[in-house]
């Protein structure tokens, strides 16, 4: 409405509103255009019924889905793998020695040769 009077003021008396008469005045306008769509639909019965049947169905598809990942997860993932998130192997219990890794190892440090017995 104050947009409509400044217009017809504009009209009628040929001078230009104040610059932040007329700023008000046009984000009033576009706030309320903006606004008046969601105002109309939530006064709906109708809408808002369709909308909650929207959005129960919508949930219900995301939760199906979270758990249908969910068990996928479990099913391809072995035990240990679901237990902990590192991949580096556990560490021995106290007295035990590690078990190598790679080329096997004298306990100096040296790689350990294995001659053929003849």
């Amino acid at each position: 409405m104050p947009y409509i009077v400044i217009c017809f003021y504009e009209s009628l008396t040929g001078r230009e509103s104040p610059e932040p008469v007329s700023a008000v005045a046009t984000w009033l306008m576009l706030f309320t255009s903006a606004l008046n769509p969601w105002i109309n639909s939530m006064t709906q019965t109708r809408y808002r019924a369709a909308l909650w049947l929207s959005l129960t169905k919508l949930r219900q598809t995301f939760q199906q889905r979270r758990k249908t990942s969910l068990s996928q997860v479990m099913t391809t993932q072995p035990a240990s793998a679901r237990e902990s998130c590192s991949s580096a192997p556990p560490p021995p219990p106290s007295g035990q020695p590690r078990a190598p890794t790679g080329p096997s190892q004298h306990p100096t440090g040296h790689e350990h040769q294995h001659k053929p017995s003849t």
